[in-house]
């Protein structure tokens, strides 16, 4: 009876170490997910502010969707380098600054604080020449390393407003 009692405990502390070495590995192959998402979201900022289309078209997944769409000018991984230039070539020296990074499962969330002088017509407003720092809250989500959708929100009114659009 003493023999099938240190049995018993010897494999319940057997299956206690199996499941935690288990669960450690399921965790350490997360942590290293989230690591890579971390940098492919650091790499979307380097596209726009280094003006990269290339770069921006590698990290996304060829059914990535832009949320909410532009009903006029709907955008996908096709399209986001015409996106880019358009966006460039209105603000030349346009920069995104990551402020805050924070990571919930396969989603990325990030902060940023957007900048730049409009040089053309942005969205029916003419140039006046003037500045702009916004903010933008950017939620990507991974599947298989890429991106597959991203929803965003830009500061535009204080935009609008800091262009002389809007009063």
């Amino acid at each position: 009876m003493q023999t099938l009692k240190k049995i018993s405990l010897a494999v319940i502390a057997f299956t206690g170490l199996l499941i935690a070495s288990c669960s450690q590995k399921k965790e350490n192959s997360k942590t290293t997910e989230q690591m890579e998402n971390k940098q492919q979201i650091k790499k979307w900022y380097e596209a726009f502010n280094t003006k990269n289309a290339a770069l921006l078209e590698s990290i996304l997944d060829d059914k990535w969707k832009d949320i909410p769409v532009d009903p006029d000018h709907p955008v996908g991984k096709k399209e986001v380098g015409g996106l880019l230039k358009h966006l460039t070539t209105v603000f030349p020296d346009f920069h995104c600054e990551i402020k805050d990074i924070l990571q919930d499962g396969n989603k990325v969330i990030v902060r940023s604080i957007l900048t730049g002088k409009q040089n053309g017509e942005f969205s029916g407003f003419p140039s006046k020449g003037k500045s702009i720092s916004i903010q933008a809250i950017d939620i990507h989500e991974f599947e298989n390393g890429k991106i597959i959708n991203t929803w965003h929100t830009e500061d535009w009114m204080s935009g609008l407003k800091q262009l002389g659009h809007l009063k």
